[in-house]
């Protein structure tokens, strides 16, 4: 690979802007796999490293998550709280369709699969069974939460990345691909 000046350049400038970041999380990974092409992104990377980010985004409505990367699949657990609804606990099986993450795009498609159950009293739980009806869980949370990152079309769902601002800070030429996910890992290659 070679890396031209401006490139260089353009590399610790990205590095001494986010430093403090970049310390802390350089500890997730391994140096071997950068070396050859591979970015290895544990499941404690985004349940801890990144957790306090992720919770800024999401204290309104998520009290607490857990991610898993198993047999090429993302499973997520949430614990919510809707202000009508109630507590809720909510389980998603997500399948990677494509992975976009280029300097024009970067997305994440995939399908899941839902299983959700509302923790509060009776009347909290039919009003999760109405609120759910003719769409999934999912949808209707979204809606109500006026998420800006996550559509979901049926059973098909699409994550912007771009709406996140660590993903703007990313050189614009660095390119992701998806390669696997299992035991607890989510791998991907990268050029830049």
């Amino acid at each position: 690979m070679n890396i031209s000046d401006a490139k260089l350049k353009s590399w610790i400038a990205f590095i001494m802007r986010n430093k403090t970041e970049i310390g802390t999380l350089l500890d997730y990974f391994d140096p071997r796999d950068i070396e050859n092409g591979i970015l290895t992104i544990p499941e404690s990377f985004i349940n801890s490293g990144l957790k306090m980010r992720i919770m800024d985004h999401l204290q309104d409505y998520v009290d607490d998550y857990r991610i898993a990367f198993e047999n090429n699949r993302i499973y997520l657990h949430l614990k919510l709280h809707l202000k009508q609804i109630g507590p809720i606990e909510a389980k998603y099986l997500i399948g990677i369709t494509d992975f976009r993450f280029s300097d024009d795009c970067r997305r994440i498609y995939g399908t899941f699969q839902e299983e959700v159950k509302s923790l509060g009293n009776m009347l909290q739980a039919m009003a999760l069974k109405a609120a759910c009806s003719n769409s999934t869980c999912l949808q209707k949370a979204l809606r109500f939460t006026n998420c800006d990152f996550i559509f979901v079309d049926g059973n098909r769902i699409m994550i912007d990345l771009d709406r996140f601002e660590l993903a703007q800070k990313v050189p614009s030429n660095l390119e992701l691909n998806y390669v696997e996910c299992d035991n607890g890992y989510l791998k991907l290659n990268f050029n830049y």
